[in-house]
């Protein structure tokens, strides 16, 4: 059972009321290597804060102070309550598994979950998950159950898989850097000091001591990688029908397109310290100007363009912050690196001009609107530090896209061209 159905690492919850009700089911789960966290219903013992990483639920439907309430409504809107504290409404998909024999009870709890709906809830008496009447628990009958359920949304399984092999890969890391220095009186010393030397590696000699533990967890970063490239390879991964990716369509909604695009390549986050990524709507006494910068890019004579005002007006400047990660991790920055560009609506997409300075991002999906990020590279510019000190940015590009973007300054910089007649 153990990684079958099951996230391996406490992302699985159990809501009792009865302690001892629960500790079969606890037990059953500790034997197989998946860790739980436990709540009693109780307002004062709920979470300080709704936990984002929930994706199995274990509910009781009777909880303390619900005895000979029969009015469902009064019952679920209570179990709603508290799913809403323990679920965060960040955390999905997650799947409950309530412990009743009534499925209407069931099914309408999902009404009462409106801000965080579970993909599935099942319906399972507990009565017939004990083994010969005994108080010992069986789980397989419950794990038959949720792999049904699984099967019919063969995607959960897919992400229950890989937090899995995350899980495992981080705990590999954790066996190779601590076992370097044998376990006795001087391992925490010795330990130390590779961590510091860890952390000046990535950031260089001038790393302070507020921050050394940062930059340690840092460097850990590619061998992470590496690891769970590996175990990704090497895991054979049972696939349901349903989950056959190689016979799905082509994905055609530009908006979906956009929306995955965004999320894997952009962070929407204000950010008022300058890190590499940053992109700024607005910076003092730099670039052309939002009409110049566009008829840079534009394909053709702007003023020429019937939907030249309202294109203008739907287009942004956008300011990229382009300095090296290991300018800013060394804390070696002078001057801030900065390509100017402009986030262009997808309908114009046509218009924009083909050439080796222009670099176009995939289609983002921001604010209900199709983007793409259109930077032109001849416009690369240095400015003070100071000039960002008062300046918030509202997105940042994730390191995989500004690589690439860096690469691509890097390979029109170095472009040697040739004499010819």
């Amino acid at each position: 059972m153990r990684g079958k159905v099951y996230p391996e690492n406490g992302s699985v919850v159990i809501v009792d009321d009865q302690i001892d009700e629960a500790l079969p089911l606890m037990k059953v789960l500790a034997k197989t290597g998946i860790s739980f966290k436990y709540f009693n219903g109780k307002a004062d013992e709920l979470p300080d804060m709704p936990l984002d990483n929930v994706r199995i639920v274990f509910l009781d439907i009777e909880l303390e102070g619900m005895e000979g309430v029969t009015e469902d409504k009064t019952k679920l809107s209570a179990l709603a309550n508290v799913i809403s504290k323990i679920v965060s409404e960040k955390c999905r998909p997650y799947i409950i598994i309530a412990w009743t024999q009534y499925e209407t009870l069931v099914k309408d709890l999902k009404n009462y979950l409106q801000k965080l709906p579970p993909l599935r809830i099942l319906a399972i008496d507990k009565s017939n998950c004990k083994k010969n009447e005994s108080d010992e628990f069986d789980i397989t009958e419950v794990s038959k159950k949720l792999d049904e359920e699984i099967k019919k949304a063969g995607s959960f399984k897919f992400f229950l898989k890989w937090q899995n092999i995350s899980n495992k890969s981080s705990g590999k890391i954790i066996n190779e850097i601590a076992s370097i220095y044998p376990f006795n009186g001087k391992w925490n010393d010795n330990t130390n000091k590779l961590l510091f030397k860890l952390a000046e590696a990535y950031a260089g000699k001038q790393v302070d001591k507020d921050s050394v533990w940062k930059y340690a967890m840092l460097s850990f970063n590619s061998l992470f990688l590496d690891i769970i490239e590996n175990e990704i390879f090497a895991d054979t991964f049972d696939v349901e029908k349903n989950m056959d990716l190689s016979q799905q369509q082509n994905l055609d909604d530009k908006n979906i397109v956009g929306e995955i695009n965004r999320r894997l390549h952009i962070s929407i986050e204000d950010n008022n310290k300058p890190v590499p990524g940053n992109v700024y709507s607005s910076i003092k006494n730099i670039c052309l100007g939002k009409e110049n910068l566009i008829e840079s890019i534009f394909n053709g004579d702007i003023s020429q363009f019937q939907e030249r005002e309202s294109f203008i007006q739907e287009s942004e400047i956008i300011h990229l912050e382009v300095s090296p990660f290991c300018d800013y991790a060394q804390n070696k920055w002078k001057r801030n690196r900065i390509l100017s560009g402009v986030k262009w609506p997808e309908k114009y997409e046509n218009n924009l001009k083909k050439a080796d300075y222009i670099y176009k991002t995939p289609l983002f999906r921001i604010d209900n609107n199709l983007y793409y990020f259109v930077f032109d590279i001849r416009l690369l510019n240095s400015i003070e530090i100071e000039k960002l000190n008062d300046v918030t940015s509202t997105v940042r590009i994730r390191k995989e896209l500004l690589n690439d973007i860096q690469t691509k300054i890097a390979v029109h910089i170095n472009r040697l061209g040739i004499t010819s007649l």
